[in-house]
């Protein structure tokens, strides 16, 4: 009969030696993650002063194009910071959802420097193609604007009759003006 003492030696020996190789076959947990922020000069990447968005839904999906069910969801911070800690290496999509009304996203990929970018396609509202291996990746952002509407220059004919103001509630509020050219 073998000492006890020889057996758990053993055991003890052969986990220091094969745990280590099998938290390698399948891959040390990682953190995925990035920012969404409001690209105020709408060119792409993130700039000084440019903050950061709240509150934006992202799904996490365990393959290059989001299809099928995800496997995690997160929200953005009060600095637009969202973070799957613990992810596997793999591949991995990412989706955002809950864009304001009347928002659009950011052109994708602008400039050389790929943490100040936006990577999601405007189109999709999507990051696809992710390959996570073998350290963190906090640089799949989003960058959010509210386009600005033209106003077209006007000139009324002299003469012209225009109604100022705003609502239509019998006209309260509203003053007529009467244009004539200056003599």
């Amino acid at each position: 009969m073998r000492p006890r003492w020889l057996l758990l030696a053993v055991s003890v020996i052969c986990l220091l030696v094969l745990a280590p190789a099998t938290a390698l076959s399948a891959g040390l947990p990682l953190d995925l993650g990035g920012q969404v922020w409001y690209d105020t000069n709408q060119n792409g990447t993130q700039d000084a002063g440019e903050p950061g968005v709240s509150g934006m839904y992202v799904e996490l999906f365990p393959n290059t194009d989001c299809t099928g069910s995800g496997v995690g969801n997160g929200i953005t911070d009060a600095n637009g910071f969202y973070l799957f800690p613990n992810v596997f290496m793999g591949d991995y999509c990412l989706e955002f959802s809950n864009i304001p009304v009347g928002w659009d996203i950011t052109p994708q990929d602008q400039g050389l420097d790929d943490s100040i970018d936006s990577d999601v396609d405007p189109k999709t509202r999507q990051i696809t193609g992710i390959a996570l291996m073998n350290q963190d990746d906090l640089d799949e952002d989003m960058g959010l604007f509210e386009p600005v509407e033209e106003v077209e220059e006007f000139v009324p004919e002299p003469g012209t009759i225009m109604l100022l103001g705003s609502g239509l509630a019998g006209l309260a509020g509203y003053a007529t003006l009467r244009w004539r050219e200056r003599e």
